[in-house]
C-alpha cells in the first residue's frame, strides 16, 4: 500500500469513483466501503489547509482509513515521518470526549511499537473543534492553528508502504505469558472479540440463571485472551473461578495473586469436595481437553447454584486418543440453553507461519507466499547434532517444544532432550520463536498427509503434539529433521516452492 495527495483524490466528488481512484493511487483494494459524509468529511480538512495557504507537501503523504493486517484496526488518516508519525482521526458529528479519548488512546497503543514521536488529533469538521492527546494520555482542547501549524513543520520525506512496520504480534498479549501487560491493561480486543465480549455481557444482564457461554476458534484466534478478560471484568463485583484443563504457569499465579475475587485452579482440583458455591462465575479454559467426570461436575454445579459457566475450547487440539474419543467440544455445543460465539480471524499467528503449518500437515495445500525469514530447516544425522543445533536456536531465544514423554516407557529421542517445556505445558501458551524435532517416526503418506507411527503412550499422538507445538509460534519457526532425508526432502521442497 502506497501513501496518497489528499488534494488529488479529493478532487473525485462521487464516493464510488473516490473509490476507484483512491485504490489506483493508494495501489491497494479497500475492504470497506466509504460513505458519503466520511468523503465529505475528508474534503472539508483539505478546505481547511487550503484556506490556511498551506503548500503542496500539506497534502502529501497520507494512509487514507488505513487497516492493520489480522487485527482489524483502522485509521482516519496516518502520516509516517522518519522519527514522528501523525494521527489525524475526523469526525462529522458531536461526540463525547470519553469516546474520543479511549480511541486516541486505542491508536497511541497500536502506534507506540513504530519507535517514533506519536502525535495525535481528532478534528470535528463540522465545528472545527480540534483535540489532542497529552503525554499522560488524557484528551485536551487544541486548536486548528496547533494542527496545522504541526502539518507545516513536519519532515518532508514521508515513508512508503509501511505495512512491514506493523507486525500483528507485537500487539497481541498472552495473559499467561505476558501476566504483567494484562494486568497493567496493556492490551486491546479485536473488533471480533469486542463484539463477543459485549454481547455476552448484554445477555449476561437480561439472561436468567445459570447460564452457559462457548468462546471456539482455532489456534492463533485469542480465545484464552477474551476468556481472562471477561474474568477480568466479571469478578470485579463478583467472585470466580478460571479453571485450566492443563499444567498451571508462572502466568496464573501472577494473574490469580492480582486479582483477588478470581481463583485460578487446575482442572485435577475440580472433584466432589471442591466448593462451587462460593463462585457466582466458573470460566473454563482449554476445556476441550478436560475429562469427563469434572466436566459433569461443572454441568451439575452450575445449575444447581444457579451460577454462570463460560468455556473456551478449540476441538482441533485433541492430544491423545482419549480426548478425541471423549469429544468434550461437542458435548459443551450441546448444553441446553449455551449461547456459542466462534472466533474466525487468526491474529496471533503470523500469515506466513499458519500458511506453512498447514501445507506441512498437508501437501495438497500449496504455499501461498514465501517462508523466508520466518522457517528454518535442519539437517541433523545423529541425535548429538540435533542436540547441537537446539542448543544453538535456545541461544537465540527460541523456545524447544518437545514432544510429551511416557511415564512408564522410556523413548532414546524423547527422554535424553530437554522435556522442561513439552506439548503439554504449553497449552494455552505462546511465544515468539519455537523449535521443534521431527525424526524417523514422521513421514508423509501417499496421499500427501504428514504422519507418524505410534507413541510410547499408546494414548498420544505425535502428530497432534507436533501440532500443537508448532501453533505455539508468534514469530519464527524452526524445524529440525534428524536421521530421515526423505522427509526433510520434501519439506525441502515445500519451503522451495515460493
Amino acid at each position: 500500500m502506497q501513501p496518497v495527495n489528499l488534494f488529488s483524490i479529493t478532487q473525485i466528488k462521487d464516493v464510488s469513483q473516490f473509490y476507484k481512484y483512491y485504490e489506483f493511487c493508494s495501489q491497494s483494494i479497500c475492504k470497506q466501503r466509504l460513505r458519503d459524509y466520511e468523503l465529505r468529511s475528508l474534503q472539508e480538512f483539505v478546505r481547511i489547509l487550503l484556506s490556511n495557504k498551506c503548500n503542496s507537501n500539506a497534502f502529501k503523504g497520507y494512509y487514507y482509513n488505513y487497516e492493520i493486517s489480522q487485527i482489524g484496526k483502522e485509521f482516519d488518516l496516518l502520516r509516517v515521518m522518519n522519527h514522528s508519525v501523525l494521527n489525524i482521526e475526523l469526525k462529522s458529528d458531536i461526540v463525547p470526549i470519553e469516546k474520543i479519548e479511549k480511541q486516541l488512546r486505542k491508536n497511541h497503543y497500536y502506534l507506540k511499537p513504530l519507535h517514533r514521536e506519536i502525535v495525535q488529533y481528532c478534528l470535528n469538521t463540522s465545528t472545527s473543534e480540534v483535540y489532542t492527546l497529552d503525554s499522560s494520555q488524557k484528551v485536551t482542547i487544541s486548536s486548528l492553528a496547533d494542527l496545522i501549524g504541526f502539518i507545516r513543520e513536519m519532515e518532508t520525506e514521508y515513508i512508503s508502504n509501511i505495512d512491514n512496520l506493523f507486525e500483528a504480534t507485537e500487539f497481541l498479549v498472552s495473559p499467561i505469558n505476558t501476566p504483567e501487560a494484562f494486568i497493567t491493561n496493556e492490551y486491546f480486543l479485536t473488533t471480533q472479540q469486542e463484539e463477543f465480549k459485549f454481547s455476552i455481557l448484554r445477555k449476561l444482564a437480561s439472561q436468567v440463571r445459570p447460564a452457559f457461554f462457548a468462546i471456539s476458534g482455532q489456534a492463533g484466534t485469542g480465545k484464552t485472551l477474551l476468556l481472562f478478560d471477561l474474568a477480568r471484568e466479571l469478578t470485579t463485583a463478583s467472585r470466580g473461578c478460571l479453571i485450566h484443563c492443563g499444567n498451571l504457569a508462572n502466568g496464573h499465579d501472577v494473574i490469580s495473586t492480582t486479582f483477588p475475587n478470581l481463583s485460578i485452579v487446575p482442572a485435577k482440583a475440580i472433584n466432589v469436595e471442591f466448593d462451587f458455591s462460593i463462585y457466582d462465575y466458573i470460566f473454563v479454559d482449554e476445556a476441550h481437553r478436560i475429562w469427563e467426570a469434572p466436566f459433569n461436575l461443572i454441568l451439575q454445579k452450575v445449575a444447581a447454584n444457579n451460577s454462570v459457566c463460560l468455556f473456551s475450547y478449540d476441538a482441533r487440539q485433541f492430544l491423545s486418543k482419549q480426548e478425541y474419543y471423549r469429544n468434550i467440544s461437542k458435548r459443551i455445543e450441546a448444553i441446553s440453553g449455551v449461547v456459542l460465539y466462534k472466533l474466525t480471524a487468526k491474529i496471533r499467528t503470523n500469515p506466513v507461519l499458519s500458511d506453512f503449518v498447514f501445507s506441512l500437515f498437508n501437501l495438497n495445500k500449496e504455499l501461498n507466499r514465501s517462508v523466508k525469514g520466518y522457517v528454518s530447516i535442519e539437517y541433523a544425522i545423529t541425535h548429538d547434532i540435533a542436540k547441537y543445533y537446539i542448543k544453538e536456536y535456545c541461544d537465540l531465544g527460541y523456545k524447544f517444544i518437545n514432544y510429551t514423554p511416557s511415564l512408564f516407557n522410556y523413548d532414546d529421542s524423547i527422554d535424553k532432550l530437554d522435556c522442561s517445556i513439552t506439548s503439554h505445558s504449553v497449552l494455552g501458551q505462546e511465544f515468539d520463536y519455537v523449535v521443534m524435532l521431527l525424526d524417523s517416526r514422521f513421514s508423509y503418506s501417499s496421499d500427501g498427509f504428514l504422519v507418524a507411527s505410534r507413541h510410547p503412550n499408546p494414548d498420544y499422538l505425535f502428530i497432534q503434539l507436533l501440532f500443537q507445538g508448532v501453533t505455539r509460534v508468534r514469530k519464527k519457526l524452526c524445524l529440525i529433521i534428524m536421521d530421515n532425508i526423505e522427509l526433510f526432502t520434501r519439506v525441502l521442497e515445500l519451503v522451495s516452492s515460493k
